[in-house]
């Protein structure tokens, strides 16, 4: 294994249960009983009501069958969710020496060296910025602790919650990547990785594997995710831009379907996961496509473009449920479904410059590198060139 030890400590600061939660902390007569945030699905639930069984996406009818007649139902109040995952971060931003967003409950924070400022070790730091945050915010969070980003993302599976798991020493990493699947990773597929079982079973082994292999039969993003596993930093979530669209999509488990209730499930969960993106990027959205894959792979597409931008949750779920009742059921067994917003927007206004209508950019490389030649050596100059091309019978490849 090639391992370079990093001298950066990355922290995935990860809050629990993030939206219930919230829905705990405003009413603290609710602390310690089940509390499930729900739309159509379960979005979030407290871990007492996980005990039951309840996960992310299980259906209301199924849900209620499951959980005590006592549980507490909340409908999701996005703006206060959004308000106290602002105030986390802003702690955050104030006690690290960076901090990288990566969802609206987790952020990755650059604490090197803070053993030997504070002359405390990782353990007990990470449980004293658990107090700190529980005490200044209210809401409970977990810690993982690695010399990458990635890393420090695959350690978040162990031991929840309110809890936290330092590993940034060759042997530990080592022995914490023999628990994890190849499917485990982050930022790989749950599919993807099965055409590559021949090579490797186990995180570990992916990390053992030459780079050379990797490089001629893998894909570019596999590239930086062995980079991460050894020790190397490749992922910066600071400098991502707003995005150009959100999508959401994933496969059927069992592998096709054709059930309405299944497929309307699936999608209910992928709208709001990109509803939550939508909102942590505060921007709305014009056109929103439901995206399928039938069994044998062939992509279908519905859209609809609103008459103005919006981030209105009842108004996307209004146009998400007029284009899931164009999908046929009958004759068409569907493998992948998902939902797409394009056509993104902060909804600001921006002044235009004065000679926006006026000058006329073209779009083609050549084109522009032409228009520049005409500019500075005028016409003849290009007619000189191309009849000096034809003489010399130079082509260019």
């Amino acid at each position: 294994m090639l391992w370079k030890p990093s001298e950066k400590v990355w922290w995935l600061v990860d809050c629990n249960s993030f939206f219930a939660s919230c829905e705990v902390m405003r009413r603290p007569e609710r602390k310690g009983k089940c509390v499930c945030v729900w739309w159509d699905i379960i979005v979030a639930a407290t871990y007492e009501a996980k005990a039951f069984g309840i996960r992310t996406g299980t259906p209301m009818r199924e849900a209620k069958k499951m959980l005590p007649k006592d549980v507490i139902y909340c409908k999701p109040d996005f703006a206060h969710y959004k308000e106290i995952s602002n105030q986390i971060m802003s702690l955050l931003h104030s006690l690290a020496n960076k901090t990288e967003v990566f969802s609206i409950d987790e952020a990755f924070i650059d604490i090197t060296w803070w053993d030997k400022k504070y002359d405390l070790s990782y353990s007990a730091l990470a449980q004293k910025l658990q107090q700190k945050i529980l005490k200044e915010i209210g809401i409970p969070t977990s810690i993982w602790i690695g010399p990458t980003r990635l890393l420090a993302k695959m350690f978040a599976d162990f031991h929840k919650p309110l809890w936290y798991f330092v590993a940034l020493d060759k042997e530990s990493i080592v022995e914490a990547l023999a628990w994890c699947k190849l499917g485990d990773i982050p930022f790989i597929g749950r599919k993807s990785h099965a055409r590559w079982d021949y090579l490797c079973s186990s995180a570990k082994g992916f990390a053992l594997l030459d780079y050379s292999l990797i490089k001629q039969r893998m894909w570019r993003s596999w590239l930086k995710i062995w980079w991460e596993l050894n020790g190397y930093s490749m992922f910066y979530f600071d400098r991502q831009k707003k995005p150009q669209s959100i999508v959401r999509t994933r496969s059927f488990n069992p592998r096709f379907t054709n059930d309405a209730k299944v497929i309307r499930s699936y999608l209910l969960t992928h709208i709001q996961r990109a509803y939550e993106q939508l909102l942590y990027h505060q921007t709305k959205v014009k056109k929103i496509r439901l995206i399928m894959r039938d069994k044998w792979f062939a992509r279908f597409g519905w859209e609809k473009i609103l008459p103005f931008p919006t981030d209105d949750k009842e108004t996307i779920l209004l146009v998400a449920r007029e284009l899931f009742e164009k999908l046929p059921f009958n004759a068409v067994w569907y493998r992948t479904a998902g939902i797409s917003f394009s056509e993104l927007s902060d909804g600001r206004h921006h002044q235009q410059s004065l000679f926006s209508n006026q000058v006329h950019k073209t779009t083609t490389p050549l084109q522009e590198i032409l228009h520049k030649v005409r500019e500075k050596c005028g016409t003849d100059s290009i007619k000189r060139a191309v009849r000096f091309q034809k003489k010399r019978k130079i082509r260019f490849q």
